[in-house]
């Protein structure tokens, strides 16, 4: 049985390679964002002749928990319902999830929030995940 949740997009990137990446910052309510639990940084990786990269991130504020049976749906519907990447989500998309731990509720500036994705671009591409 599903429980009930919330999630709000934040922000999100398609990486162009290792040479440049796009961002959009989304419009959002900051006092809901507040009372939302978790934030989760999300790289999404798309297969292609066997082979996996990453092709895009998010960050998405939420209730749910990575634990929780729905955290999958929720992540592929942050992806469907952003019109910077719902064309990612195909059969074959992979998601790489890392829930952030942020000292306070005020949202992170889109410098934080490049900088942690490209991060895990980083660890995903070379660790051999992406």
């Amino acid at each position: 049985m599903e429980r009930g949740g919330v999630s709000i997009p934040v922000f999100d990137c398609v990486f162009n390679g290792a040479e440049s990446i796009t961002s959009f910052t989304r419009e959002f309510d900051p006092n809901f964002y507040r009372i939302l639990p978790n934030l989760y940084a999300v790289c999404v990786a798309t297969s292609s002749h066997g082979q996996k990269k990453i092709a895009a991130g998010f960050f998405v504020k939420t209730s749910y928990h990575h634990n929780d049976p729905e955290f999958s749906t929720i992540l592929a519907s942050s992806l469907e319902t952003s019109p910077n990447l719902a064309r990612f989500h195909t059969l074959g998309t992979s998601f790489f999830p890392s829930r952030l731990n942020v000292p306070d509720s005020e949202p992170l500036s889109e410098i934080e929030m490049l900088h942690t994705m490209l991060t895990l671009f980083t660890k995903h591409s070379v660790g051999g995940h992406g």
